[in-house]
């Protein structure tokens, strides 16, 4: 191993169990795209559309909606002092695209804060027709992953929001929720994701009533050591609960 890397974590096992670490999504190796809803308050105010919600990476896969009437809404302080972006506020049709993401074959991981509202609400999707895996809720605490076939989460404990974090691997895909225990393995079909919708499926049929406040998108597996480097940093800022 490099020592660059080891050095680096090192630093990161060394600050895992403290009460503030120097991890970021920036650490994950591989990671393709971050954003962060609190970002947004440099430029909007509360109720503001958005027009477009810049990736934290140096990829710059920005989300974009340029229709006024889809455009979701920047909310303020929702998740204690933390923003969201906001979906599916009359005339539930709001969504956000990126229309440069890579074709993207499996295994990818996505993992995202949000808060959903109905059983059929879409949270991510490719946006190129069977290139389309996405996430939904599929019953009151239950989501799914999506890539040609369905395979739903546990019941989870707990308020929205809650972190849903997706590994697209064929046969061996794995989705938890809040980092439950056990997770659910299984099939989830094979297709890549290619660009990127938030708030809707690729079809546009299916759309998002609730809010996201951060999503990373990550080619290949992440590794346990960094999958719950995230779920600390993420459970911190948000308040999430579950384990440990």
């Amino acid at each position: 191993m490099p020592r660059s890397h080891f050095n680096k974590n090192f630093r990161i096992l060394a600050n895992r169990e403290g009460d503030r670490t120097n991890f970021t999504p920036a650490d994950i190796p591989n990671i393709m795209g971050w954003w962060k809803a609190d970002d947004l308050d440099a430029t909007l105010n509360d109720g503001d559309d958005v027009t477009t919600w810049e990736d934290k990476t140096a990829n710059n896969y920005d989300l974009a909606q340029a229709v006024a009437n889809d455009k979701p809404h920047f909310k303020t302080a929702i998740i204690g002092t933390h923003d969201v972006v906001r979906f599916a506020e009359a005339p539930n049709t709001e969504d956000m695209a990126c229309a440069t993401v890579p074709e993207t074959a499996q295994p990818f991981t996505i993992a995202v804060v949000a808060a959903t509202s109905t059983a059929t609400d879409v949270i991510v999707s490719g946006n190129v027709a069977l290139k389309d895996a996405l996430i939904n809720s599929t019953a009151a605490g239950v989501y799914g992953m999506e890539a040609g076939t369905q395979l739903s989460s546990l019941t989870a404990d707990g308020a929205t929001p809650r972190l849903i974090h997706a590994e697209f691997n064929g046969t061996l895909s794995r989705i938890w929720v809040n980092n439950q225990h056990p997770f659910t393995q299984g099939n989830a079909g094979a297709q890549p994701i290619e660009d990127l919708i938030v708030g809707s499926n690729q079809a546009a049929s299916l759309h998002l009533t609730g809010d996201i406040a951060e999503m990373v998108l990550v080619s290949g597996i992440m590794p346990d050591l960094y999958r719950d480097l995230l779920w600390r940093y993420l459970k911190a800022i948000y308040s999430l609960t579950g384990t440990p």
